[in-house]
């Protein structure tokens, strides 16, 4: 029976984080890249996670979603696991693992030629972010993978949620009634969505039939740490698991902080048949606490920071920063 960890880390802070007023400002119709902030805590949580995991695994693997803050943060972290047994030596973007879509009718603009979103983006958009993160963040962490065979591939995998997207159908009226509960109907179609997507996660990229061979099951010492997004995590890998119950008080009910980490056990059924798939059983090994970076942070930082942020031509900042 393979089994697999998993370490889900929600991006760090972005732009869409901070933003007040992101319906109205149309914040929402640009990619979200990391701020200040989440720079910094980005490179403290590496280094914090490295420390308290270290004893329990020996060898590790990076990925993130094809958004850009989550590809960021990814980077940002894996820069204290440079000296480590890490394989691949670049970190892999994963289909399935995002929490919602945004509105398909953006208008072409210099300002954003791909249509990216900050919850969506396109093949093109994701390779562009990518070697702008990769480019302006050199020498920091690992860096993204951008090929084109690995691009084709994560495109042809998300294209499975394509007709599970295509059967949303939003009224005008966003709100509908439960019982005597007002719903958010566009929550209601994220929550289905996420369903299906995280379905797909475990049979194609865990399962006996799976696609690609991404994520590890390299024993009990491996583990593979994936950069993805709150409601994601919260809705489909905390609440689904097994053992859920014993974790359901208060404090771990509350929306998975930035740079918070989750460590869950996956255990594939297999049927006596190799290609027989059961199903997928997950469990909560482990919860890290995001910390905020002390202010007496690494002046390397620190000076990173102002590197990026002092720069007008920067890629990596959102316009709402500038």
């Amino acid at each position: 029976m393979p089994i697999y960890y998993i370490g889900w880390i929600r991006h760090c802070e972005s732009c869409a984080n901070v933003s007040e007023n992101c319906e109205s400002e149309c914040e929402w119709k640009h990619p979200a890249f990391c701020t200040k902030t989440g720079i910094l805590n980005s490179l403290h949580s590496g280094n914090r996670i490295r420390k308290l995991i270290d004893s329990n695994f020996n060898s590790f693997s990076f990925f993130s979603s094809h958004l850009p803050r989550a590809m960021e943060t990814a980077k940002l972290a894996s820069d204290a696991f440079k000296d480590a047994s890490v394989f691949p030596k670049k970190i892999l973007r994963l289909p399935y693992i995002t929490e919602r879509w945004g509105k398909s009718e953006i208008k072409y603009s210099r300002a954003n030629p791909f249509n990216s979103t900050t919850n969506t983006t396109t093949l093109g958009g994701s390779i562009v972010d990518a070697n702008n993160i990769n480019s302006e963040l050199f020498g920091i962490g690992l860096e993204i993978e951008t090929s084109l065979q690995n691009s084709l591939q994560l495109k042809k995998l998300e294209d499975e949620l394509a007709d599970e997207k295509a059967k949303v159908n939003i009224n005008e009226s966003r709100i509908c009634f439960i019982g005597n509960d007002a719903i958010d109907k566009i929550a209601l179609e994220c929550r289905r969505v996420c369903s299906t997507s995280y379905t797909l996660f475990k049979e194609k990229l865990l399962g006996p039939n799976r696609i690609v061979d991404w994520i590890s099951s390299s024993g009990e010492n491996h583990l593979n740490l994936v950069v993805s997004h709150g409601w994601f995590i919260r809705t489909q890998i905390i609440e689904t698991c097994e053992n859920y119950s014993n974790f359901s008080s208060r404090k771990f009910r509350d929306w998975p902080d930035n740079n918070e980490m989750w460590i869950i056990r996956y255990e594939v059924s297999e049927g006596k048949d190799d290609d027989e798939y059961e199903g997928v059983k997950s469990f909560i090994v482990d919860k890290i606490d995001a910390e905020d970076a002390p202010p007496q942070n690494v002046l390397n930082d620190n000076y990173l920071v102002g590197e990026i942020y002092n720069d007008p031509e920067s890629k990596i900042v959102c316009e709402s920063l500038k």
